[in-house]
């Protein structure tokens, strides 16, 4: 199981620098993984927030997930400008600090999100 993902990661890697225009090979990558590990944590706070479960109790899935597409990609975009190109390195490199550092990320930027969508 571990070879699965560490060849799946391989190929995410191989495939999305060849995808990349500017040839900052490690920046792409280690960007992309910060922001799905961003959107992750945007989308359990929102969905462990009182006040956003008793507004999701009147919306259907549908206008759920578009609220939560809005809000958690504001917060992956601006999470992005909150912290340093090491610390995103750092966020994909070293697990152990990986929470601390996305935690950080949300947390300063989920309350302006929301703040500007609404």
């Amino acid at each position: 199981m571990q070879k699965l993902a560490t060849m799946a990661l391989m190929t995410s890697l191989f495939l999305t620098g060849c995808a990349s225009t500017d040839g900052n090979f490690l920046g792409d990558v280690s960007t992309q993984l910060f922001t799905e590990a961003v959107d992750k944590k945007c989308r359990s706070e929102l969905n462990d927030n009182k006040t956003y479960q008793m507004v999701a109790l009147l919306m259907s899935d549908v206008q759920k997930n578009k609220l939560e597409d809005k809000v958690c990609g504001c917060v992956a975009d601006e999470a992005i400008k909150s912290v340093s190109m090491n610390e995103i390195g750092q966020a994909v490199i070293d697990s152990s600090a990986r929470p601390r550092i996305v935690t950080k990320a949300v947390t300063q930027t989920l309350s302006a999100c929301v703040q500007k969508l609404i």
